[in-house]
């Protein structure tokens, strides 16, 4: 063979080698990764404000409120918009989500796990995830339906301004 050739060769197969051994996983491109700043905090001054059961969020004007209650406490508590319908169980319990994507949330300042999927019967967002509440060794649990109408990074935008605003008290 000509010599010429072979230190070439030795110097891509070197190359390809210690890429294929040195790549770093995908787990730890993710991990590693800087986070990009979010959007700038919206104007909620034209929201609502619910207060009840340990728990305070802002939502869109327009939205409407439903508490079903079980005597004087709500056992589910929906705000619905036009393709939204954000749920929350204050007596939610806490498990695992088969099929959901696990993902993580900012909500009260800090990454809370979540889960998220886009149902292949009707095309719906779902994302949920629970909160520990304050008063209680109980959890809220967060149930958040997005109509596929709805372009995605939208409806995660407003999912995202809406998480801003929760504290529990």
């Amino acid at each position: 063979m000509n010599k010429k050739l072979i230190l070439p060769i030795i110097v891509i197969a070197v190359l390809v080698l210690g890429f294929i051994v040195f790549k770093p996983s995908a787990n730890n491109e993710a991990a590693t990764q800087t986070p990009t700043p979010g959007a700038s905090p919206i104007d909620t001054s034209d929201w609502k404000t619910y207060r009840n059961v340990g728990i305070e969020l802002k939502y869109p004007s327009d939205w409407i409120l439903a508490e079903y209650p079980d005597s004087n406490q709500p056992v589910d508590i929906r705000f619905e918009g036009e393709g939204y319908m954000f749920i929350i169980n204050p007596d939610g319990g806490f498990g695992e989500w088969p099929g959901y994507t696990p993902i993580q949330v900012k909500v009260i300042g800090r990454q809370v796990d979540a889960g998220e999927i886009i149902d292949s019967t009707d095309g719906f967002y779902h994302l949920i995830f629970t909160l520990n509440r304050s008063e209680s060794a109980g959890f809220y649990f967060f149930r958040i339906n997005i109509d596929p109408k709805i372009p995605l990074i939208v409806a995660k935008d407003t999912i995202r301004r809406i998480l801003e605003t929760v504290k529990i008290y």
